[in-house]
């Protein structure tokens, strides 16, 4: 495949989830945990390589189109281009600027992106769509999502510093079976369920059950169970499974539909893996379950952290969307009775610190927003 792309036989279209710099120099010191002059969004230097950034061997023109606005989103539409000698895939990027609010506030901020792949010499109409609500920021006086009155620019291109086009809002509102245990009766919701099991465990039980090794409730028929299990590019630590690229190399697509294809595949797996489990008479061995601590949202904060392959990259739109693939493919659909299996995000909000004293370093300054 790097051959295929080195001799000009395939024409490459990731992007980076995150932000190359020139030099650690011009970042703040790793123990300071303010987002100043980091990530794209507050970095006011010029970077090496930018949020957004990709190679390609032809060359993508835009035009805009349209943009309306619909109850809950702003619809922006516009003419990209294949303009070189070679088919390729574009990933066209949609930022905003806010309004001045009199808070620090990001200097721009991925809000939608779409990859489309374009024959040389054709056009293709692409249409972002950017939910009002994204468009809040948390107002750390009043302690709630508000959203800033004022003009609101929406910057369009390849990446974060490859501008094409520019467009500008005024303030835009946003208005706003039957079974004798109801425990044990599918027909029941979760809720009723879960409310009625815990009337009848024990203190003793209910603090055996509050591990991550869950000791089995023989007289209630609860089962033991382990919840760890892991599945950050594939289903870890339980024998043969497929490996898919690292996160943030599937970061680098830019394209949630095929990160939720992947994870599809994985909790596809993960399920065979828990069935045989059963049938070979295991319970309670971690890595075997139905609970996967996964996805990694973790923000990349900082290139010195070592972990920062395990994230979606520094954007938190971008992690957000990748993040929500991998959920709905480990889960399944939305309006199924049961999940294929239950995600877990991960880890807390700072974790992202020095790795080798992540069980006693205190990060301070933390910033509510």
């Amino acid at each position: 495949a790097i051959a295929e792309v080195l001799f000009g036989d395939y024409n490459p279209g990731g992007r980076l989830p995150l932000t190359y710099y020139n030099s650690l120099d011009e970042l703040p010191s790793f123990d300071n945990y303010s987002v100043q002059n980091r990530t794209y969004q507050y970095f006011k230097g010029k970077p090496l390589y930018e949020f957004g950034y990709g190679l390609s061997y032809t060359k993508f023109n835009y035009k805009r189109k349209n943009i309306s606005i619909a109850n809950d989103t702003i619809d922006i539409t516009f003419k990209v281009s294949n303009a070189g000698k070679y088919d390729g895939d574009e990933v066209a990027q949609v930022y905003v600027q806010y309004p001045e609010t009199g808070t620090y506030m990001p200097l721009k901020q991925l809000r939608g992106f779409s990859r489309v792949h374009i024959k040389k010499g054709n056009s293709a109409d692409v249409t972002i769509s950017v939910l009002k609500k994204e468009l809040r920021y948390w107002d750390e006086k009043t302690r709630q999502f508000v959203t800033p009155e004022g003009k609101y620019v929406f910057l369009i291109g390849s990446s974060s510093e490859d501008i094409k086009l520019t467009l500008c809002l005024g303030a835009i509102a946003i208005t706003g079976v039957a079974q004798n245990e109801p425990y044990k009766n599918p027909d029941l919701s979760p809720e009723q369920r879960a409310e009625d099991l815990l009337g009848r465990l024990t203190l003793e039980e209910k603090v055996r059950l509050m591990q991550n090794e869950s000791f089995p409730v023989e007289r209630l028929g609860i089962a033991h169970y382990d919840w760890w299990n892991e599945a950050l590019h594939g289903v870890a630590r339980a024998g043969i499974a497929t490996v898919f690229p690292i996160t943030m190399g599937m970061a680098s697509t830019f394209d949630d539909k095929l990160v939720e294809d992947v994870f599809t595949v994985v909790s596809d797996e993960a399920r065979a893996k828990y069935h045989n489990a059963h049938r070979e008479g295991r319970r309670g061995v971690r890595c075997e379950g139905l609970t996967f601590w996964t996805p990694n949202v973790n923000i990349f904060r900082d290139p010195r952290w070592g972990r920062g392959q395990e994230t979606y990259g520094e954007d938190p739109y971008l992690t957000s969307r990748m993040g929500v693939a991998v959920v709905n493919g480990l889960q399944g659909p939305a309006d199924a009775k049961y999940d294929k299996l239950h995600a877990c995000a991960k880890h807390y909000a700072v974790h992202s610190g020095p790795e080798a004293k992540r069980h006693y370093f205190n990060a301070e300054n933390i910033s509510p927003r």
